[in-house]
């Protein structure tokens, strides 16, 4: 009786028995990995799910390498853009609402040819320009507009946010030559940071793809991707806690804020004359240039005065003490709502002594802000 409730006969031989028992291991073996692996997954969706709901490390930004996996990006038909955002997007990037017009710019729609009395500013960079680990309003381009909007009441003003995740000064060129018959702005704001020194387009001998691959870390989007934004979401949480624990009691590397010709000079030279081509362009088609970093570039400064092109810069040096009110980490310098806002405001002081400015529009009338 007792051998009815045996998972095999009583007379199974013994070396049958020894045959099984490896299996049954094996699969002991899996369920517990499966039941380890389905443990983490649910861990880390608590843990997730806690961050952004009482967010203990005020954390307003997560980390900037998102857009890998981001469906945001496409393959642009132009080979000297590369890659481009998709028109019409509209979802969330890091936690952030993002939405992409129909010309692949963030921001909402804007009328493909300037109306009569509008003066408009064209704002052409990478991810801090875009407003990366920030929502719509908190980019530059954004506060700026606003700015600009409230010291001039009744002026028709507008900024469009024309930056594109990761890209170099060659692909802002490219970028350009599209937009500028088809906004037709009055004035150009090219953001110019120390990692536009990548050879990017017909300048890499790589093929589009592979550049997308090498250069943007593109991948072609599949399930495991997406769920790997579980994990991504939760990296940048822990390395903020590991940061605040250790914070003051060691030196943060500095080196994002620092520039180096020689660390690429092929790569400098190629996105030297294309910045050289974007003031050349400017230029011919009768449209203000105005060429903004974040710290001081001596390079870029001297390009500007040498072809009489307003450089500006809001610090003189940007360091660890600005790091918290400017930049979100060590791990990811965008950009934080403060930076933003205090590059909207040199860029403001520089629009408001520009005649294209002046001219645009009735005599200036300043009320606060």
């Amino acid at each position: 009786m007792a051998n009815e409730f045996r998972n095999e006969p009583a007379d199974t031989p013994s070396a049958v028995k020894a045959d099984l028992a490896p299996a049954r291991r094996r699969k002991r073996i899996l369920f517990a990995l499966g039941a380890l692996i389905a443990g983490l997954v649910l861990a880390l969706a608590v843990f997730e799910g806690a961050l952004r709901i009482f967010n203990p490390f005020a954390l307003k930004e997560r980390a900037s390498w998102h857009f890998l996996v981001w469906e945001g990006l496409r393959r642009s038909d132009n080979p000297e853009k590369v890659w481009e955002h998709v028109p019409g997007y509209h979802r969330k990037l890091v936690g952030y609402w993002v939405g992409i017009n129909s010309l692949g710019l963030r921001g909402e729609e804007i009328e493909r040819r300037k109306p009569p009395g509008e003066w408009r500013l064209l704002a052409l960079g990478d991810s801090m320009t875009f407003g990366m680990s920030g929502e719509q309003n908190d980019a530059f381009p954004a506060q700026l507009q606003d700015l600009l909007r409230a010291r001039h009441p009744g002026r028709k003003i507008e900024a469009i946010n024309a930056g594109v995740l990761a890209y170099t000064t060659l692909q802002e060129e490219a970028l350009l030559k599209e937009l500028l018959p088809a906004v037709q702005p009055d004035l150009v704001a090219l953001w110019w940071v120390h990692n536009d020194v990548i050879l990017t387009g017909s300048a890499n001998p790589a093929s589009q793809d592979q550049q997308m691959r090498d250069l943007l870390g593109w991948k072609p989007h599949t399930l495991l991707r997406r769920l790997l934004h579980l994990a991504y979401e939760a990296i940048p949480c822990t390395m903020a806690a590991v940061r605040a624990a250790t914070i003051g009691r060691r030196q943060i590397d500095q080196s994002h804020f620092q520039f180096d010709p020689q660390a690429n000079p092929e790569g400098w030279a190629a996105n030297r004359a294309a910045l050289i081509r974007i003031m050349e362009l400017c230029k011919a088609s009768q449209t203000d240039l105005i060429v903004y970093t974040f710290g001081r570039y001596e390079q870029i400064e001297t390009i500007c005065r040498e072809r009489g092109v307003d450089y500006l810069t809001t610090v003189e040096r940007a360091g660890r003490e600005h790091e918290e009110r400017y930049a979100i980490s060590a791990y990811d310098p965008h950009f934080t709502r403060e930076g933003n806002a205090a590059v909207a405001r040199t860029i403001a002081e520089a629009v408001e002594q520009r005649p294209s400015f002046r001219e645009a529009g009735a005599p200036i009338q300043r009320s606060g802000g």
